[in-house]
């Protein structure tokens, strides 16, 4: 009868230890936090009027402590402890941090969807480089929050890098591009690349192809000029 009560017993502990690891790693992220606002605010105390400290670069994600408090100077306002990676804490609005989330940049165009199924799709996409907070994972599906929080909704998982290098040199070079847009001449984008703390990287390499795909051209003495995929150039 022992016996049988310890084979109970220890079946129970092992199920028990099963369903915990199985819900920790589904929830790892639970915990987390993305911010999707750049330069949001951080403060001492949890009002707009509190101390500010610092700020949040946009794609930082940081560990949620406790639950969302109102501003009492203002009650639509609310704002959650955070701890950032330095280890200090600090208060920021709940509408810049993207909570149980991990954070993603768009590897290339992508649709959203109302729904993880192809029939749902919208009339909205997510751009390259993007950065987005991911908030549930379903099969091929993950559901997202954009920037500001403007867009939201499915897209296919493949369309989703969230290495931390990918994520940094994808706000740093946005950044970098700000106002200049991504057709600059080869010489100044690669002026911009080199201030980037990671010179290989697949987004250095996506704005970087397009100046490969220039036409270059060859000229031979006593020969007629002609393009590198061997065409022959128009006479002026």
């Amino acid at each position: 009868m022992r016996r049988k009560q310890l084979i109970l017993c220890f079946l129970a502990i092992a199920v028990s230890l099963c369903f915990t690891g199985c819900f920790e790693e589904k929830n790892s992220y639970s915990k987390q936090g993305v911010c999707v606002v750049d330069n949001t605010s951080l403060r001492k105390e949890p009002s707009t009027k509190g101390q500010w400290i610092s700020s949040l670069s946009l794609g930082e994600t940081v560990r949620i402590e406790g639950n969302p408090i109102k501003d009492e100077a203002d009650p639509k306002v609310e704002y959650i402890k955070i701890k950032l990676s330095d280890g200090s804490s600090a208060y920021a609005s709940t509408a810049c941090i993207v909570r149980g989330a991990y954070a993603g940049v768009i590897q290339s165009t992508v649709k959203i969807y109302k729904r993880p199924d192809l029939l749902a799709e919208t009339n909205q996409q997510f751009e390259l480089m993007d950065i987005v907070a991911v908030e549930e994972e379903k099969d091929d599906w993950i559901r997202v929050t954009g920037e500001g929080r403007v867009k939201s909704g499915w897209i296919l998982k493949r369309s989703i890098r969230k290495d931390n290098e990918d994520i940094v040199t994808a706000v740093l070079l946005r950044k970098a591009l700000r106002g200049k847009g991504t057709n600059l001449p080869r010489e100044e984008m690669e002026a911009i690349v080199a201030e980037l703390p990671y010179r290989e990287n697949y987004f250095i390499n996506k704005i970087m192809e397009r100046y490969d795909d220039e036409p270059v051209f060859r000229a031979y003495d006593h020969e007629e000029p002609v393009a590198s995929d061997g065409a022959s150039l128009p006479e002026n």
